[in-house]
This record gives C-alpha cells, structure tokens and sequence, in this order.
C-alpha cells in the first residue's frame, strides 16, 4: 500500500512522484499487488494508471461509510469515465510519458492561476516556482536521459517551460508588491504561454 502522504502530493512534487514509482517498480519486481491511497481527484487516479498502479482508495472514488452502506455503495458505484477511457485504450510508451507530462503541467498551472485569482488571506501554498526545481523540469530532464523522444523535440519544450515560468514568476512578484489586478489581467497571457506548451508536448 502506498502511503497517502506521497499520493497527495504526487502532482505537485517530484521528490513524492519518484518515491511512487520507485514503490510501484519494486511491486513489479516482487510480483506484489498495490494499492494506492489518497487518490482524491481524476488527476491522481490518471497519474498512478500512467505509472501502472490500477488500485486506489480514496475520496476520489468514496468517503469512508458504514459497513452497512457498502453493499448500496457497491450497487450504485460508476467508476470515473476517464479512469474507464484509459483503460479501454493500448497506450505506447510515448504516448503514456506525454500524458503524465500534460498531467503535472495543468496541474501546476491551476494552482499558480487559483492562488492570484485569490485574496491574500486565502492565499495557498505556492506551486514550485524555480524553474529548474518543479515537476515539469524533473520530467524534462528524466526524458533527457533516456531515447523516447528527440534531443530537438525536448529543447523545444524546455524553451517553452522556462518562458512560460518566466512569466509567472514576473505575475507572482506583482501579486506579492500587492500589484493584484495587473497580475490577474497577466493570467491570460500565461495561459496562452501554457497552451503553447502543452501543444509542443503534444506533438511529440
């Protein structure tokens, strides 16, 4: 069973995303069965398919109940359709690595976006603004190493990731000068920023 403490955060960080999927690799190894817990989004349950982790428990999928509600529960379960949708699909290698990657990249997206639409006293923690330290980066240099994608293709991508946190480290420091409205009409052209992105990724 992998501890939800990694779970949780296996979107947001790469230090708890490399633990799962070293704990998910000994599994194979051993010829043990998983379980994943703490998959509270669609995101989580898609993240551990990718790594080849199909059991999960979670407030994603239920809330603890009763031992007397579990049979109702059971009978009237329908399983999330993109759970269901990858599943039904034969994904390559690449295709699996380029789902990951839009994956975390939403993910960190969403967070930054949510936390400058946010008044300052419901600010949430950052999502990992250095460049070279978040999700997207590990990602990128893991591909580096390995002969999945083109040399050309993952320079590209990185040109587009370290424009597109350039840009939101230039937002958040207007935010935090209390420059709110100017951060917020930026959003727009992050998003774009992103959209390009996601887009190079695609492709390759």
């Amino acid at each position: 069973k992998i501890d939800q403490s990694f779970v949780r955060d296996i979107l947001d960080d790469p230090n708890d995303y490399s633990i799962v999927e070293g704990v998910i690799g000994l599994s194979n190894a051993f010829n043990r069965h998983i379980i994943a817990e703490g998959v509270e989004t669609t995101e989580h349950g898609l993240l551990l398919l990718t790594l080849g982790c199909q059991y999960a428990q979670g407030y994603g999928i239920a809330r603890p109940m009763p031992a007397a509600d579990v049979e109702l529960w059971l009978n009237n379960y329908t399983a999330n359709p993109e759970w269901l949708q990858y599943g039904a699909k034969n994904y390559s290698r690449k295709e699996i690595k380029i789902l990951s990657f839009q994956l975390i990249s939403s993910q960190w997206r969403n967070k930054f976006s949510r936390n400058i639409q946010a008044a300052a006293e419901n600010l949430s923690s950052w999502p990992i603004m250095k460049s070279n330290h978040c999700h997207c980066s590990h990602w990128i240099k893991s591909e580096k190493n390995e002969l999945t994608f083109e040399e050309a293709q993952l320079n590209e991508l990185e040109a587009a990731h370290d424009t597109a946190h350039n840009m939101a480290l230039a937002l958040q420091t207007q935010y935090l000068a209390n420059d709110i409205q100017a951060a917020r009409d930026g959003l727009s052209e992050l998003q774009a920023a992103f959209d390009s992105m996601l887009a190079i990724n695609k492709a390759m």
